[in-house]
């Protein structure tokens, strides 16, 4: 019997829409049963050898889909496996452990609610990822969870509506200031800097645009303004904040206005 190693169709509905969630790892959209690379994901046809009459062929297919089905329970596995990808990608945007813990309440809470029924799981996760972090007061730009989690950025705001819709779950609007951490990280700036932006974005009182892009054009400022520069370049900045050079660019001179700078 010849098995294939290529994901095309369910091992326990049949079903052909699978999505993969992390290497070896992939989950069927329809019954949420999780599939390793190692498990048959097509129906099992047996070839007998010339001559051989006896029912090995049958005997490997009841092997196989033993192997198949008695593996583990799939809910349970599924949600294993979201809470490592979900866990994976926080660490990647320079989360905590404690942000992982939030993060794996939640995931558990809105699965109990069927929030991930007709939604993909890579937008699911990037949804309740880009959630805690803003419900904690240290958001991560939108862009930047999303391409983390590699989704788009209109399936993570989907799936960030699906959470206050369908499970009530909120978040403030997070200011400016509240992404400075993050940035300041990301570009690795000193406290001194972090700070000068800080004093720059209490001065300008922007209220209106992408917050995280004007906290980034302050810290790009502050970091020209320092007596010891720090060479970051407008596309480094844009890069840490999910936005063009453009844009931190013309937010840089709305806030020389607002300063007089």
């Amino acid at each position: 019997m010849t098995v294939t190693d290529s994901i095309s169709t369910c091992p326990l509905c049949g079903a052909s829409a699978i999505e993969m969630v992390r290497q070896g790892i992939s989950i069927c959209s329809e019954c949420k049963f999780v599939i390793s690379g190692s498990e048959v994901t097509s129906e099992p046809s047996a070839t007998l050898n010339s001559g051989d009459t006896s029912l090995t062929s049958e005997e490997e297919y009841d092997d196989t889909w033993k192997e198949t089905v008695d593996i583990r329970d799939s809910s349970d596995n599924t949600l294993v496996e979201m809470l490592a990808a979900t866990e994976e990608s926080i660490y990647d945007l320079g989360g905590t452990t404690d942000d992982c813990i939030t993060a794996a309440e939640t995931l558990a809470n809105v699965w109990k609610q069927q929030y991930f029924r007709g939604r993909t799981v890579s937008a699911g996760i990037a949804a309740i990822i880009y959630t805690i972090f803003r419900q904690q007061g240290a958001p991560r730009p939108l862009k930047i969870v999303a391409e983390t989690c590699d989704v788009s950025e209109k399936q993570l705001r989907t799936g960030y509506r699906g959470l206050r819709a369908d499970c009530e779950i909120y978040s403030e609007v997070c200011p400016p200031t509240s992404y400075l951490p993050y940035l300041a990280s990301r570009l690795n700036v000193d406290e001194a800097i972090t700070q000068r932006a800080s004093e720059l974005l209490q001065a300008t009182k922007m209220e209106t645009g992408n917050p995280a892009s004007v906290a980034v054009a302050c810290v790009y400022l502050a970091t020209k303004q320092s007596d010891i520069k720090t060479n970051i370049t407008l596309a480094e900045a844009g890069d840490a904040a999910g936005v063009a050079k453009e844009t931190v660019w013309l937010k840089t001179q709305d806030i020389k206005k607002a300063t007089n700078s």
